[in-house]
């Protein structure tokens, strides 16, 4: 259990040493976000922690060499639907991007010598863009913008002049949300996505085309999609045909429509139809991309997708003629995780990565039947020993109303460190993801292996409204969120500990955001837990309905039920009015800027531990929000995490932790 190889030595769970202190996991956190092909070259943006979170772009050119292209001062970034993403664009040598200083684009090309600011001051100053394309012509930036207004924020597409003037025009509006506008390859047509209250995307959405003239769009018409039903990452082909993802079978199904779109006699065609898998995946933020196509000699077209199916995930490659439906010609497996796929090379190029890897650049060519594959980029890094990483098992398991949930188990791993005789199962760590509609990582994350390589067991828990199961395990959370999920929580602690994997005594809840109220649920509701530990986590859905952003205004509306109609509801799904029934200590970790779970609800559920006399910690952080982007703030939730969990559990952390100071205890 604890690796092979070396010399080790005896040590009690939880005290291993261990490669991976709260500073490293700080500097080994450089993300790679979005990524764009533009020719030859190869742009991507970097998250760095240690700049305080500042997102810089990245430009590798043709001879392969790399440098950084914005100004030390710059902070790519974009806060439409609070979540942001797709923050900027490159084409042609070109890059338009907002920055978070003022929230306005700029344009950086070959004759500019500092950014040329695109987008107006004044009153203009807090509206937000994100998602944007060029026009065909190459005079306009066509964008999602989100400006401030009374009772709740307009989203629309606009037009943004390239050439400094200042000019924005308003050519998609009335809608309560947009995303995804794509001018064709003509320049001709304008593809995009609209929904409304109460939807979230993933619930329905509908894909729209119309005609593209100039800063104006006109005879528009739905293409596809409803209430019901989720389109995914609209995209032209280089032909002009017109494709995207629908969840409408229950799994997903890519569409192709070839010819005007707007023809009346335009009908589409299934291209890729998958009775097991997802290629979509909850766009949270912008610019998700899980497929590709592109020219193949002659008359021929690549096709290359990102399949999560039932925990795992694969990189798909087809072509025409040859018909999609006959599944793939060919399966790339190295890498488990896949996203920004863009056509590149006769292939493709993404943000890839895998149980050891974290995030990498990976272009992957499709030569005859089989793909071959390069790694083109490595942001820095921290090497851990494959005996820290090995890879997790999947694991499903019975839940409640008859049903199974699925899970991903990550037992210790050390190759320095082994137990003492007798030293039974591990702790156990149950890892709430966020979302609800997230999903268990395959892809390395430095964050769930500090505990494993201490000593500590995770179980990352794919509960019932994650995504990649298909549309119907997503949908059995609708009406139960704090119910339903914390089931599956709870029902995964109890498997392993029934199966010996896990010390039944010693068992922990871990989550964020959505992830943080399934752990308040489930201290509220079952006796299984010892600790609990929660990043801005939800405690009051009352207060979530009247105070969060719009984006996520209407969220609960599905997964509760209709606020104020079922006020009842909420306030009995508030952990917030039920924690005399905690009985474990809790750790309890906010960002004091936080605008999806204010920090008024965090300093609501400490005074009533408090009150109550329960044993608690509590960290506000300064200027974090909804996630933490900064290196103090990684470092010190990291540290607080560790000595709390030994401070409950009896272990003392190698490493030099500082302890965290738990009251009541």
């Amino acid at each position: 259990m604890a690796g092979t190889g070396g010399t080790s030595r005896a040590a009690p769970y939880g005290a291993w040493p261990s490669p991976l202190s709260p500073a490293s996991l700080a500097a080994g956190s450089v993300r790679i976000t979005t990524l764009v092909a533009d020719g030859a070259d190869l742009w991507w943006s970097e998250t760095r922690p240690a700049a305080k979170g500042r997102t810089v772009l990245m430009r590798r050119s043709a001879d392969g060499s790399v440098r950084e292209i914005t100004p030390p001062e710059a902070n790519v970034r974009s806060r439409v639907h609070s979540y942001g993403g797709a923050a900027w664009w490159a084409e042609n040598g070109v890059c338009v991007y907002s920055d978070d200083a003022d929230f306005r684009l700029r344009r950086l090309g070959p004759g500019d010598g500092r950014p040329v600011v695109l987008t107006p001051d004044g009153l203009e100053r807090s509206s937000l863009y994100a998602d944007g394309r060029f026009s065909g012509d190459g005079r306009w930036f066509v964008c999602v913008r989100e400006r401030p207004a009374t009772p709740e924020h307009i989203n629309e597409l606009v037009c943004v002049a390239l050439d400094g003037s200042g000019r924005v025009e308003v050519i998609a509006a009335g809608a309560d949300f947009y995303s995804d506008p794509r001018p064709s390859p003509c320049g001709r047509r304008l593809a995009w996505l609209q929904w409304n209250h109460p939807n979230m995307p993933w619930d329905g959405c509908e894909l729209h085309v119309g005609g593209l003239d100039g800063p104006r769009v006109t005879e528009s018409q739905r293409i596809a999609g409803g209430a019901e039903e989720w389109i995914f990452g609209p995209a032209w082909r280089h032909d002009g045909a017109l494709s995207w993802v629908s969840d409408g079978s229950g799994w997903s199904t890519l569409w192709l429509l070839e010819g005007d779109p707007l023809a009346p006699e335009a009908t589409p065609r299934s291209w890729v139809d998958l009775p097991d898998g997802e290629i979509q995946t909850a766009p949270w933020i912008f610019g998700m991309s899980r497929y590709a196509t592109w020219p193949a000699p002659g008359d021929g077209r690549g096709l290359a997708y990102a399949i999560a199916r039932r925990g795992g995930h694969e990189l798909c490659f087809t072509a025409e003629p040859a018909s999609s439906s006959d599944g793939p010609l060919s399966t790339y497996r190295a890498h488990t995780s896949f996203s920004a796929l863009r056509a590149w090379k006769s292939g493709v190029v993404a943000v890839a990565a895998s149980p050891s890897v974290e995030n990498e650049i990976l272009h992957v060519a499709h030569a005859g039947t089989r793909p071959e594959a390069q790694v083109v980029y490595v942001p820095p890094a921290l090497s851990l020993d494959p005996g820290f990483t090995p890879e997790p098992e999947p694991v499903t398991f019975p839940t409640t109303d008859g049903a199974v949930a699925h899970a991903l188990l990550y037992r210790p791993a050390n190759p320095a460190c082994r137990l003492p005789d007798g030293a039974g199962p591990p702790p156990l760590l149950v890892m709430a993801h966020g979302g609800p509609t997230g999903a268990a990582r395959t892809a390395l994350h430095l964050g769930l292996r500090y505990w494993t390589s201490r000593g500590i067991a995770v179980v990352d828990v794919d509960y019932r409204g994650s995504t990649g199961y298909g549309r119907a395990y997503r949908r059995a959370l609708d009406g139960g969120w704090g119910v339903t999920d914390v089931a599956d929580c709870v029902a995964a602690a109890r498997h392993l500990a029934g199966c010996g994997e896990a010390d039944g005594d010693r068992l922990a809840i871990i989550g964020a955001s959505a992830g943080g109220y399934a752990v308040l649920q489930a201290l509220v509701d079952y006796d299984v837990f010892a600790a609990g530990l929660i990043r801005y986590g939800v405690t009051d859905l009352e207060a979530l309905a009247r105070d969060t952003h719009k984006f996520e205004k209407h969220y609960m509306d599905r997964l509760v039920g209709p606020y104020p109609q079922e006020k009842d509801l909420y306030v009995e799904r508030s952990p917030i009015h039920r924690v005399d029934r905690i009985s474990c200590p809790m750790l309890v970790l906010q960002g004091d800027s936080d605008p999806v779970v204010p920090p008024e609800q965090a300093e609501a559920l400490v005074a009533a531990l408090e009150a109550n006399g329960l044993p608690y910690a509590y960290l506000l952080f300064e200027g974090e929000q909804h996630g933490f982007r900064g290196t103090e703030a990684i470092v010190a939730a990291a540290a607080a995490e560790l000595s709390f969990l030994g401070q409950i559990f009896g272990f003392d952390p190698a490493g030099g932790i500082t302890p965290v100071m738990v009251r009541n205890l």
